[in-house]
């Protein structure tokens, strides 16, 4: 507002912003605020993964008992003390005492492993669609046609990034 003073006994003038520049002030107000409050958010939470991925220890995940069916076996995660990206652990396979090599952790789609010239696949299932590995997801573990030899001893491990073992579930085929 802009006030001006005439001579004394004069009316004195005063100016007021037209309503649209004072909308104009408005948008561009909460445009900014928007953009600076993403830009916050965002800082944040990329700070977040990376402490969580960089500063906390390995995490203690537990595993139920292996669920083994016609389409291979399905292994839950009863438990995780910290929920982690995928990309800080690795998985491999036992079969029948051979142990193929550990390969990373693949967050879409199959986890390929090679132990004695068989591929078998281990795929992730985040139940929360979070992103995390955390209680309630599973790996489904099978040979490249969705199933598994029968008579066969399995061991699944999760390993975390520096190649520790995190757990494991040993199951039979019948």
């Amino acid at each position: 507002m802009r006030v001006t003073v005439a001579s004394p006994g004069a009316t004195a003038a005063v100016h007021r912003p037209s309503p649209s520049q004072g909308l104009s002030l408005l948008a561009f107000s909460v445009g900014a605020a928007i953009v600076l409050l993403s830009v916050l958010g965002l800082s944040w939470y990329t700070a977040w993964v990376m402490g969580q991925a960089i500063s906390a220890g390995k995490p203690v995940i537990t595993f139920a008992t292996a669920d083994v069916g016609v389409y291979g076996a399905v292994v839950s995660v009863t438990s995780a003390s910290t929920a982690y990206a995928p990309t800080n652990f690795q998985l491999n396979l036992a079969v029948n005492g051979v142990l193929g090599s550990a390969v990373p952790m693949q967050q879409y789609g199959p986890t390929g492993i090679d132990v004695s010239g068989t591929y078998y696949q281990i795929t992730w299932a985040d139940i929360g669609y979070d992103g995390l590995l955390n209680g309630g997801d599973y790996f489904r573990i099978s040979d490249a046609y969705g199933t598994l030899p029968g008579s066969s001893a399995f061991t699944f491990y999760l390993l975390w990034r520096d190649g520790t073992t995190i757990a494991s579930a040993s199951f039979y085929t019948p």
